[in-house]
């Protein structure tokens, strides 16, 4: 069993905090989010690699292949996708 944990004073961050940092975003406020939204939302939640992470969250959750994410349809699949990667904040 491996186990995970968080430096002094990181909390993990919560789906509604994962949920609220990428509908932040949305600056066009278009309701969908772009690969660069994406990658931005990464690189705010201190990502090593936010490229990286932004084309697995297509490949996870940009389920009609428009090359956004919906909010109102996909950003569940988003965010749990994000958050099986373990970030946290201080």
């Amino acid at each position: 069993m491996v186990r995970f944990s968080f430096p002094k004073g990181e909390v993990p961050c919560t789906e509604e905090r994962l949920k609220t940092i990428f509908e932040n975003h949305d600056k066009n406020k278009d309701g969908k989010l772009s690969r660069q939204e994406v990658m931005a939302a990464f690189e705010e939640l201190g990502s090593r690699w936010p490229w990286f992470r932004a084309n697995d969250v297509f490949r996870h959750a940009d389920q009609d292949k428009n090359g956004y994410i919906d909010i109102q349809k996909e950003l569940k699949l988003l965010v749990a996708y994000v958050s099986s990667c373990n970030y946290a904040y201080q």
